[in-house]
């Protein structure tokens, strides 16, 4: 046998033997890529964040004329639902405003919709297992931010289940992140837990994570890291015809150029919120005003 050979052979032993050496502390001899610890991070957030995901029903009113009135079938209304996350105890639910109609609003002046205008109404939020929903309104809407706020009416008593978006985490290159989100109806609305990771990072327009692919995190609902810190909110970004390079067909052709799904963070989500909440109060204030006591005719008191 010559040295060569006998080198060789003596490699080859010490890889099979290797092979079947006991794992050593913290290996996992499962699928590649796989943790130990994966289940119990799925697990944990799927009853940390379940209970406060919610389903939100609501009419589209389509109203106006145009290519985009054609494509959406005339000026008729169609019932929709969509998922949203409840972000405080007294009933407040987030969720992405191209979902409720931003969408069809978005397209309809792209394709020179006329001034067409699609409108939620009919809102309900569905928690748990409630089939009938509670009554609800559309608090605030923000267009570039693609978020809605949608406030239930009559909450009830008893705190409900939220997920605080100031229990938050800022993102890193490379760092993993899960994302809860409902499947359809016709699959009783399962809970999935996805991951991915920030494979990105944006700062304009605005600061924004860019998840990887296998993220299939839903519009409109918050992504975690791995130890159930709020990472940001998932949006849809797309510029418009005029900023988008190579115009309306590469914005359109998907990729990271044309933006898409990305996660605002966190901290601009708390921000928008106050802004919404601010907006929504003066809003009502100018209403009662509105709707004060006309003044009395003359000789006559005003009624109290």
């Amino acid at each position: 046998m010559t040295t060569t050979w006998r080198r060789f052979c003596t490699a080859a032993a010490l890889v099979i033997g290797a092979g079947l050496v006991a794992p050593t502390a913290g290996a996992y001899p499962g699928p590649a890529g796989a943790r130990p610890d994966d289940g119990a991070e799925y697990q944990r957030i799927n009853e940390q964040v379940g209970p406060a995901l919610v389903t939100v029903k609501f009419v589209l009113k389509v109203e106006g004329g145009g290519q985009m009135s054609d494509f959406m079938g005339g000026n008729n209304d169609s019932e929709n639902e969509v998922t949203g996350v409840m972000i405080d105890a007294k009933g407040l639910v987030l969720c992405s405003n191209s979902q409720i109609g931003g969408y069809y609003g978005m397209m309809g002046s792209m394709m020179g919709g006329g001034g067409v205008t699609v409108t939620p109404t009919d809102v309900k939020v569905l928690i748990g297992d409630d089939t009938e929903g509670l009554k609800a309104k559309v608090l605030a809407r923000d267009t570039e931010l693609d978020l809605a706020w949608i406030q239930i009416d009559k909450p009830g008593d008893k705190d409900l289940a939220f997920v605080d978006l100031t229990r938050s985490s800022t993102a890193t290159l490379g760092q993993r992140l899960l994302s809860l989100g409902h499947m359809g109806k016709f699959f009783d609305r399962a809970p999935v837990v996805s991951e991915g990771k920030v494979c990105g990072i944006a700062h304009k327009p605005r600061h924004l994570y860019v998840p990887s692919s296998d993220l299939s995190a839903d519009l409109g609902l918050p992504v975690f890291t791995a130890d159930g810190l709020v990472v940001g909110l998932v949006v849809l970004q797309i510029p418009d015809a005029e900023s988008s390079e190579g115009g309306m067909g590469a914005m359109m052709g998907g990729g990271f150029r044309g933006g898409g799904a990305l996660i605002l963070p966190a901290e601009e989500v708390v921000k928008a919120t106050k802004r919404a909440r601010e907006t929504a109060k003066a809003a009502e204030g100018e209403k009662k005003s509105d709707d004060g006591a006309k003044p009395a005719p003359a000789g006559e008191k005003p009624k109290p």
